[in-house]
């Protein structure tokens, strides 16, 4: 089985390399085969550069991994999620009344492919096991706002928020790829004020939830 684990920093992945080293030999033993992908950060880099790899390779299933801001107290700092469906969260306009997006602007339909009502679902694989962790609906933003669009106030709203997911997903529908995001809780979205920020924590939790939760499971499953 083919893996691509999609990630859009260096920082972000450096705490899974020791683990993916020392596990190297089972998933050979297993049949179980990864590649890693940096994709930089925001829309932009994850569209071109995912783009540019699945265009050369093809996987049985991709892993977008990184961290993301909560908007929910439920989801607190260090906890690992599985955004299953994701959207543009700032693609729009800002109104005098609010944030209108492209489509209830009309410029874009919400249901045309690979949108639902404006969302992008994951497309999950048979062979990835049941996760025990919180489902959640996820928003990809430019720009990552002190107030997060003040999402109480907004027609739709999202547990968590990164700079990349949706676009992972846009890309992953297209080529038809099985394709599943996890992200860790790295702060809460309002003021940002790093010195609260837990970074590596997050990082470690989610490096070891899909090492031992998510890739175990599916070699064991082989």
């Amino acid at each position: 089985m083919n893996v691509l684990l999609s990630l859009a920093t260096d920082l972000e992945l450096k705490p899974f390399l020791p683990l993916l080293e020392s596990h190297q030999a089972d998933y050979e033993k297993d049949n179980l085969k990864y590649n890693v992908v940096i994709t930089g950060s925001g829309i932009a880099h994850t569209t071109f550069h995912l783009t540019n790899h699945l265009s050369k390779h093809r996987y049985d299933l991709a892993i977008n991994l990184g961290v993301c801001g909560s908007f929910k107290p439920e989801h607190q700092i260090g906890d690992v999620v599985r955004v299953h469906k994701d959207r543009f969260g700032d693609w729009g306009v800002e109104e005098q009344n609010g944030f209108v997006d492209v489509f209830e602007m009309g410029l874009e339909k919400p249901d045309a492919f690979p949108f639902d009502s404006g969302w992008i679902y994951e497309q999950a694989s048979e062979a990835l096991p049941p996760t025990h962790v919180p489902s959640v609906e996820g928003f990809t933003m430019q720009t990552i706002r002190e107030t997060g669009f003040e999402l109480n106030k907004h027609k739709h709203t999202a547990d968590v928020e990164s700079m990349e997911g949706a676009a992972f997903f846009y890309v992953c529908r297209h080529y038809n790829i099985p394709c599943v995001q996890f992200r860790a809780v790295s702060n809460v979205v309002g003021v940002r004020d790093k010195s609260k920020w837990k970074m590596q924590e997050a990082l470690k939790n989610l490096s070891e939830y899909v090492t031992y939760k998510v890739l175990g499971k599916i070699r064991s499953a082989l």
